[in-house]
């Protein structure tokens, strides 16, 4: 399915996070070395750009959002990701990261962007009008040129 313009941004960050949750789940299963690789993978992604994913969506993105369920499920998600990623990324100070932790912050991960990607974003684009759809592109672009290279269209 092709996505609208304005969610094109976030489905890129969707992708580049995808790949961060297989890195998570073979991790886990690996050595603690491959734990540590992991951890410190996704410390990078996290402090560099996917917590502002989060509120970015937060911010503009319920008013897009046609059932009041959605938009609690979205804050709710996304607090449960910020716990567990924040758990891992810093609360974990143990050298050798619990793969069971990884597993969970995976599936949480997983599950979210799964459900924003068919249901959230779909609903979206059907009840939102193309003049708020190109409001939001506007900020989905301007936050999109200042992530890493990856998660940036291909010219």
């Amino acid at each position: 399915m092709k996505r609208h313009p304005s969610l094109q941004p976030l489905s890129r960050d969707h992708h580049e996070a995808l790949l961060q949750v297989q890195m998570l789940r073979s991790a886990a299963e690996g050595s603690p070395d491959d734990r540590r690789v992991a951890r410190v993978s996704f410390r990078d992604l996290w402090d560099g750009w996917f917590r502002d994913h989060l509120d970015l969506e937060e911010r503009r993105l319920p008013p897009l959002i046609p059932a009041a369920g959605d938009v609690d499920r979205l804050r709710k998600e996304h607090d449960d990701i910020r716990f567990l990623a924040e758990e891992f990324v810093r609360g974990a100070a143990e050298a050798e990261p619990a793969g069971a932790l990884m597993l969970r912050l995976a599936e949480r991960l997983h599950d979210h962007i799964r459900w924003e990607e068919r249901q959230l974003f779909p609903a979206i684009e059907q009840a939102t009008g193309e003049e708020k759809l190109r409001s939001l592109g506007v900020e989905t672009k301007i936050a999109e040129a200042g992530r890493p290279r990856s998660c940036r269209p291909k010219p």
